[in-house]
């Protein structure tokens, strides 16, 4: 039977096209503290109780990130005290940050005051100062002698939207690849808008047979 509009299929296509590309502009579009890298520790238990007072943890095998703005930790406390963090590559600083006491949650974001000027590996240190209550190290346990290991997160500076990234996204896309990362980007948004318009062209078509 011959109808005059389009074809449920058609229709149903379209409006799921649109309930997509709604989903992915509010999902890229808020703009927030974006991660430059993470250590991956997956925050599974409590893995040490470190009392306020100038007692430091330390803990190596680190990537600290050059666009590195900022140290999000996994660190509990009620009322936390003062923290330093230094991060070191041989015996040497490369970073550094403070944060005042106070904070209170399941993490705490110290601001970096220096930043190394490439990714680099480090062993990061946190110090905490004298007054406050006692903090929790969060992190995920290991098989003795492996020691524990807490969550630390890089933050970038700023808020940044998902849109506003995709540049450096498209330059990632192309390491370890024969074509540049743009090159690389572009080709996958051409197949999809293709792969769009096939199907697109195909509702239509099936549209115009059933009028």
């Amino acid at each position: 039977m011959r109808t005059a509009g389009l074809s449920p299929l058609a229709v149903t296509l379209v409006l799921g096209l649109g309930a997509c590309a709604a989903g992915i502009f509010a999902v890229l579009a808020p703009a927030t503290q974006r991660r430059a890298g993470s250590d991956d520790v997956e925050v599974t238990a409590l893995v040490a109780e470190a009392p306020a007072g100038g007692s430091a943890r330390c803990q190596g095998g680190e990537l600290l990130p050059r666009d590195a703005a900022a140290l999000r930790i996994s660190l509990r406390s009620a009322r936390g005290p003062a923290l330093g963090v230094v991060a070191l590559a041989g015996g040497r600083r490369v970073a550094s940050g403070r944060r005042a006491a106070g904070w209170s949650g399941a993490s705490v974001v110290v601001p970096l005051a220096d930043r190394p000027a490439r990714d680099v590996a480090a062993r990061v240190c946190v110090t905490l100062g004298a007054s406050g209550s006692r903090v929790d190290v969060l992190g995920s346990p290991a098989a003795p002698p492996a020691p524990a290991r807490m969550r630390i997160d890089y933050l970038r500076a700023g808020r940044e939207s998902w849109f506003s990234l995709l540049p450096s996204i498209a330059a990632r896309l192309g390491r370890a690849h024969a074509w540049s990362g743009p090159s690389v980007a572009i080709a996958v948004a051409l197949l999809t808008a293709l792969a769009v318009a096939l199907a697109l062209r195909v509702a239509l078509a099936e549209a115009r047979e059933e009028r």
